[in-house]
C-alpha cells in the first residue's frame, strides 16, 4: 500500500499507476477469482443492459443476501467486465461472494447516451429483474439469492447513481426499497458546488445547464427537499471514504454525509479507507482471498505496511506477500454490516460484540442481556409440549422431549441438543432469572418441526472417560427403545429412523467423542444418525488449553492419553469402515468466539474435509460469541444461525 499517495490528487492521474500496482497481485490470485461461480444476464434492451451474478461457494446456508455493487467511471466509461489485465469488478464480485453475498454487478449506459436520472434508472431496472426471475437466476445454484436481504454498495459515480437511485421519488417502487438493508456510498461526488469533479460539458448535459438546475438534481440537492417518506424510510447507510482520496470528493462527502445524518432517521456511519486513494479500494478488493480463522493479528495492529479497514479487509503487501487477518476483523465486520443495518433492535447483539473473547467473562452479562428479550416470548416458549424420562440411574440421567404442535406426516425427526458448560456444569433445566434458557432452544426447533430431546449427563468430578459420551449415547438408546412410550398422547410421534446430533461447546467435544469412538455406538444406532452438528467444541488440546490443565489430566489422563482420546485424535486414527458411513456434518464457530477454540474448530473442520467422503459444511454465527448462540433462541435477536441450521437439518432429512 506504501505509494499510493504519492501518485497526486487527480483522480485521472491515479487510475494508471494504481492499476499497475495492483495487477500483479491480482494476477497472483486469477484462478481463484474464476473459481467464483459467474453467470450473466440481459436485464434491458441494450448491450448496456447486462449484469453479472456471482454466487456464494456451497455452504450449509441456502440463501444469501444480494450484494448490489456498482462501479464508476464519472459516467463516460466503465464495464463490469473490462479484459485482463484489468481485473475491476471480477475481484470485487468474487470477494463478496467469497463473503457469502450474492453479489450483483449490472453495466449501466453512460454519456453522451444518457439523461438525468438513467444509470440510477437502469440499477433500478437491474434489480427489478433480479427480483422478477428469481427463479432463472438461482437455477442451478447451491446458494440461492435472497432477495428479502438487499444492500447496494457503489464508488465513485456508482455512489452518486445509488444516492440518485434512492432520492429521487418515484424511481425505485416501495415494493422494492422495503427489502434494502443498507447503502454503502464510497467516495461518491454529491454535489457539484465547489472545486469541479466533471467535465462541465457533461455536467451541463446531465444535471442541467444552469448551477441552480444542478443544485436540483445532485444527490445533495435531492436530499434537501426529499420528501418525508422518503426519509423515514431510508436504509442505514455506510459511507467510506479513502484516506489519500481526491480533494473534491473529500468535500462533497462531508457535505453529503453531514445532512444526511441530519435529515434520515436510519443510523449513517462513516469510515476511513486507511492507505487507499480514490481508485485502489475497488482495485484492491480480492487482493486478500484466504479465509483464514484465527490469530492474534488485528486488522488495526499491523503496520504501515498495509492497507487494512473493517469493510474493505485488505492485508496485502506492496511486495505481494499476503497474511491473514482475524476472522473478526476481515470476514465478521464484514458480514456485520447485514445484523447492524437490519431494521429490528440489535442493542444486546452490540453488548455481546463488546464483552471480549473470554468465555467466563461472557458468561453471566450475555446471559442477562438475553434474558429480558426471552421474557416476553414465555408464553410460547412453554407453549410446546415438554415431558421428562429418567434414562438411567442417578438423578443426572433424565432427559426432556419437546413436541411439535403439528406436522403433515403427524411425525418428526428427532433432534437431540447436548449442551455445554466444560465438563463441570450445566443442566437441562435452569433457575431462574435464566429458567428459559434451553427451553427455548426446545421450543425454537420444536416450531420448526422436530421432536427435541434435551438430555442431562454426568459430570467432574464424578466422571471418568468417555462417560458423557456414554450418557448421551445412552439417552439416544432409551428413546429409541422406548419409542411407544415417548410417542404415547402427543399429536407428533418421534421418527426414530431420523435422528440428529447437536451439541454446543462441551457437548460438541461430546457428541463428536460419542461418533468417532469405535464401537460405542451400535451399528443399529448409527443407521439412524442422519447428521451431527458439531457448535464450538474443544475437539484437541495442543495448543492452548481450551480446558483447565486439571480437568485435562483427571478427565483424559496422560499426554498420551490425551492425543489419543481428544476427538482430533479418535479422527486421525479412525477406522475406514467408520469414515466411509459417517454422516454428514456441520461445524459451527461464533465470530467473536473463544480464540483456542477456533484455532481447535479449523483443525477440526480441516481434517474432517480431507478424511470423509460425506459432507462437511461450515456455518459462521455472525455477531455471536461463545455464550450467546443458544441464548437467542426464541430472543428475536441474533437467531439467524438457528434457521440457517433448521435449513441445514431439512436437506438432510428424507
Amino acid at each position: 500500500m506504501q505509494g499510493l499517495n504519492t501518485y497526486g490528487e487527480s483522480i485521472p492521474d491515479q487510475v494508471e499507476p494504481t492499476v499497475k500496482a495492483f495487477t500483479p497481485l491480482l494476477k497472483a490470485r486469477e484462478q481463484e477469482i474464476f473459481s467464483v461461480k459467474r453467470k450473466t444476464f440481459k436485464y434491458g434492451a441494450t448491450d448496456r443492459h447486462q449484469l453479472d451474478v456471482y454466487y456464494p461457494p456451497s455452504t450449509a446456508v441456502r440463501k444469501a443476501p444480494i450484494l448490489f455493487f456498482v462501479y464508476g467511471g464519472g459516467y463516460t466509461h466503465g464495464d463490469r467486465v473490462r479484459g485482463l489485465p484489468d481485473y475491476r469488478c471480477l475481484n470485487t464480485g468474487a470477494f463478496f461472494a467469497k463473503q457469502g453475498f450474492s453479489t450483483v454487478i449490472a453495466d449501466y449506459r453512460v454519456y453522451p447516451h444518457i439523461n438525468f436520472p438513467d444509470p440510477a434508472t437502469d440499477i433500478a431496472d437491474a434489480y427489478e429483474w433480479i427480483v422478477s426471475n428469481m427463479v432463472k437466476v438461482n437455477e442451478g445454484a447451491d446458494v440461492k439469492l435472497d432477495a428479502s436481504q438487499v444492500f447496494f454498495m457503489g464508488h465513485s459515480a456508482g455512489s452518486t447513481s445509488i444516492s440518485t437511485l434512492m432520492l429521487v421519488p418515484g424511481l425505485l417502487p416501495v415494493s422494492l426499497r422495503e427489502h434494502i438493508s443498507g447503502l454503502i456510498l464510497m467516495s461518491g461526488a454529491y454535489d457539484f458546488r465547489g472545486e469541479p469533479m466533471a467535465d462541465p460539458k457533461l455536467l451541463a448535459e446531465y444535471f442541467g445547464a444552469t448551477p441552480e438546475e444542478q443544485q436540483k438534481t445532485e444527490p445533495l440537492g435531492l436530499l434537501e427537499n426529499a420528501p418525508n417518506d422518503v426519509l423515514d424510510n431510508f436504509p442505514p447507510v455506510l459511507a467510506p471514504l479513502s484516506e489519500y482520496d481526491s480533494p473534491p470528493i473529500v468535500v462533497s462527502h462531508q457535505n453529503f454525509i453531514s445532512l444526511l445524518r441530519k435529515r434520515v432517521a436510519a443510523p449513517v456511519e462513516e469510515m476511513i479507507l486507511k492507505g487507499h486513494n480514490h481508485i485502489s479500494p475497488e482495485i484492491a478488493g480480492f487482493g486478500l482471498f484466504h479465509l483464514g480463522h484465527p490469530s492474534t493479528t488485528s486488522a488495526y495492529d499491523i503496520g504501515p505496511h498495509y492497507g487494512t479497514s473493517r469493510y474493505f479487509p485488505l492485508t496485502m503487501l506492496v511486495q505481494a506477500e499476503f497474511t491473514t487477518v482475524t476472522l473478526n476483523e476481515r470476514l465478521g465486520h464484514l458480514m456485520g454490516i447485514q445484523a447492524h443495518f437490519n431494521h429490528c433492535n440489535v442493542s444486546q447483539m452490540e453488548v455481546v460484540k463488546g464483552l471480549g473473547s473470554n468465555i467466563p467473562e461472557q458468561m453471566e452479562p450475555t446471559n442477562n442481556a438475553f434474558e429480558p428479550l426471552l421474557r416476553p416470548h414465555e408464553a410460547e416458549i412453554l407453549s410446546y409440549k415438554r415431558r421428562t424420562f429418567k434414562y438411567g440411574a442417578t438423578d443426572r440421567h433424565q432427559l426432556d422431549v419437546y413436541y411439535p404442535f403439528s406436522t403433515q406426516t403427524g411425525t418428526a425427526p428427532v433432534l437431540f441438543f447436548v449442551y455445554g458448560g466444560g465438563y463441570v456444569t450445566g443442566s437441562r433445566l435452569l433457575d431462574p432469572p435464566h429458567d428459559l434458557k434451553y427451553k427455548n432452544v426446545g421450543a425454537f426447533f420444536a416450531k420448526r418441526g422436530f421432536v427435541v430431546v434435551i438430555a442431562d449427563y454426568r459430570l467432574l468430578p464424578h466422571i471418568k472417560y468417555p462417560d458423557p459420551a456414554i450418557d448421551i449415547r445412552d439417552a439416544v438408546a432409551w428413546v429409541v427403545a422406548n419409542n411407544d412410550v415417548v410417542n404415547q398422547d402427543v399429536d407428533v410421534k418421534a421418527d426414530v429412523s431420523q435422528i440428529f446430533l447437536m451439541g454446543h461447546s462441551a457437548g460438541a467435544t461430546t457428541v463428536s467423542t460419542l461418533i468417532l469412538l469405535p464401537d460405542l455406538l451400535s451399528n443399529d444406532l448409527r443407521q439412524r444418525i442422519s447428521g451431527v452438528i458439531f457448535n464450538a467444541g474443544a475437539y484437541e488440546f495442543r495448543g492452548a488449553p481450551a480446558l483447565l490443565p486439571k480437568m485435562l489430566r483427571g478427565y483424559y489422563g496422560t499426554d498420551e492419553e490425551l492425543r489419543k482420546r481428544e476427538p482430533l485424535g479418535l479422527l486421525e486414527n479412525a477406522p475406514i469402515d467408520m469414515l466411509d458411513n459417517f454422516p454428514p456434518v456441520l461445524v459451527v464457530i461464533a465470530e467473536f468466539d473463544f480464540p483456542p477454540l477456533v484455532v481447535s474448530y479449523e483443525k477440526m473442520a480441516m481434517m474432517l474435509k480431507a478424511k470423509l467422503t460425506s459432507g462437511v459444511d461450515e456455518l459462521l454465527m455472525k455477531g455471536h460469541n461463545h455464550v450467546s448462540p443458544y441464548n437467542s433462541l426464541f430472543s428475536g435477536e441474533g437467531e439467524e444461525w438457528g434457521l440457517d441450521v433448521v435449513e441445514w437439518l431439512k436437506a438432510k432429512c428424507h
